[in-house]
This record gives structure tokens, C-alpha cells and sequence, in this order.
């Protein structure tokens, strides 16, 4: 009879697919190649993004640093964008918004984690950070379109960013839309003066911003307007939890959400 030492193979091959996996994230980064299709943008104008290719067959597109707003410092965000002219070129990552360094980026869970399409970039930091990303699935939406992902990064409303995760996979596989987005942090974007001056919350505002703006053009994208899901981890989940009780700002803006590790009644 043949025996088999079942706990060593099974701990040996584990330790081959774990071996592999960081292998192949490293060997096969994400190539970014091509145009994506024009797209117009109602109020706005024309914008070219890029496709994203990891392996042979697999693809995304992308539309990246798309300005959903404005703002003046210490105020709320404006919505009135004005129009340009030409075809603009969406295929770079935004300004990120002025924040406080974080450790986060040495760890070696966010090292393999972390967001290959945003290695090829240079980042700069800018008081005018209100931009948007948008990763969608390479093929026809379909008659009502894909349902859609609004990602709220997590950085305990002081830093982070919308690289902090990698959207591909998941936009591949389950065949979604996933956005993301900065918002202003730290004093830009919670600093108040307790009077008339600063009211404070202006992060929380640039959320409902982007909320707004993904609600009203997500279908030129092939994304549905009516399944949108807003979704964050800690500080991004606290925010998620914040406008499920927000009345005025987000009310029609999402139809559902998810919330991971934190909430907005949480003593921590």
C-alpha cells in the first residue's frame, strides 16, 4: 500500500502556488496599451482613455483623472465644471490630494497588494486633487449596463489615495465598473472654524460630489446609474456609513452599500 505524507504535500504545495502567485504579480504587470474608445461627456467634453492587459486575454479599460468637481480652499466643492475644448487625455492617474505620510506603502501585505497600473505613474500632490477614476470591463454592457462599485479609500480621513487598490481583476472577472476618487483630507478637508468661515466635513462633500457626477454620467461609461454601490474599508467605511444616515447630500445617489472594518459609531 502507498502512503502519502498528506500534511507535508499539501504545506508544500501551498508554498509553490504562494511562490507562483508573487512570481507572476511581479513578472506579468499590468501593460497599458492601446486607446480606449472617445467618450463624451455631457458639460465637459471628449475624453480618450486607455486599455489595461494583463496576460493575453485579459483586458480592462480605463478612464483615469477625470475631474468630477472644484474647489476653493475651505470650501465646498463646485459642480459647475466648465467645458474644454479638444479631446482630453485619460489615461494618466490626477494630482493626489495633500496629505500626511504614511507607513501604510512599507508593509509587505500593501507591497504585494499593491496598484500595478499606478507604478508607471509619477505622483504629485495638489490642493486641485478632485478627480476620478473609472476601470471597466472590455466587452458590451448589455441593454441596462454594468452595475457599479464607488470605492471609498480608507486613511483615516488624513491620507490614502484612489491607487491604494487594484481594481482589474475584480472589474474583469465579476464584470463590473469600479470608481475610484480623491477627496480632500486632513485640515483641507475637515478643518472648521466652528463659525461661518470653514464649516468643516468638505471630504465628506467632495464624496457626495463624486456620487453625483458618477450618478449622472456613469451611463455614457455602459455603467447603470441605478446600481450603483457605494463601498469603502475604515476610514472609507465610516464614510460609507455617513452618508447611509446623510439625508441631503447622498440621498438618491447610491442603491447599496458596503461596509468593511469601521463605522461611523465606532469609539475608535
Amino acid at each position: 500500500m502507498l502512503c502519502f505524507n498528506t500534511t507535508k504535500n499539501i504545506s508544500s504545495l501551498a508554498k509553490i502556488y504562494l511562490a507562483l502567485n508573487i512570481y507572476f504579480s511581479h513578472f506579468f504587470s499590468i501593460i497599458i496599451c492601446l486607446e480606449a474608445p472617445q467618450i463624451t461627456i455631457p458639460g465637459q467634453g471628449v475624453i480618450v482613455g486607455t486599455y489595461l492587459k494583463m496576460f493575453r486575454a485579459q483586458n480592462i479599460k480605463a478612464y483615469l483623472g477625470i475631474r468630477y468637481a472644484r474647489a476653493s480652499r475651505f470650501s465646498p466643492p463646485e459642480l459647475d465644471i466648465s467645458e474644454w475644448q479638444g479631446v482630453q487625455n485619460a489615461t494618466k492617474f490626477a494630482p493626489l490630494c495633500w496629505q500626511n505620510p504614511s507607513k501604510a506603502g512599507n508593509t509587505i501585505l500593501h507591497k504585494l497588494l499593491r496598484n500595478k497600473v499606478a507604478e508607471d505613474h509619477e505622483f504629485i500632490y495638489d490642493e486641485d486633487c478632485l478627480y476620478l477614476n473609472i476601470f471597466i470591463p472590455d466587452g458590451s454592457p448589455g441593454i441596462k449596463g454594468y452595475a457599479v462599485i464607488f470605492w471609498i479609500h480608507a486613511g483615516d480621513f488624513s491620507n490614502g489615495a484612489p491607487t491604494d487598490i487594484e481594481p482589474f481583476q475584480v472589474v474583469f472577472k465579476q464584470k463590473i465598473i469600479v470608481v475610484t476618487f480623491s477627496y480632500r483630507l486632513n485640515i483641507f478637508g475637515f478643518l472648521s472654524t466652528a463659525d461661518g468661515e470653514a464649516q468643516g466635513n468638505f471630504g465628506l462633500m467632495d464624496q457626495s460630489a463624486a456620487l453625483f457626477w458618477l450618478k449622472k454620467n456613469i451611463n455614457h461609461f455602459g455603467g447603470d446609474e441605478n446600481k450603483i454601490t457605494i463601498m469603502g474599508h475604515s476610514a472609507g467605511a465610516i464614510s460609507v456609513g455617513l452618508h447611509l444616515m446623510s439625508e441631503e447630500w447622498s440621498k438618491g445617489g447610491y442603491s447599496g452599500a458596503i461596509m468593511m472594518s469601521g463605522n461611523p459609531k465606532s469609539d475608535n
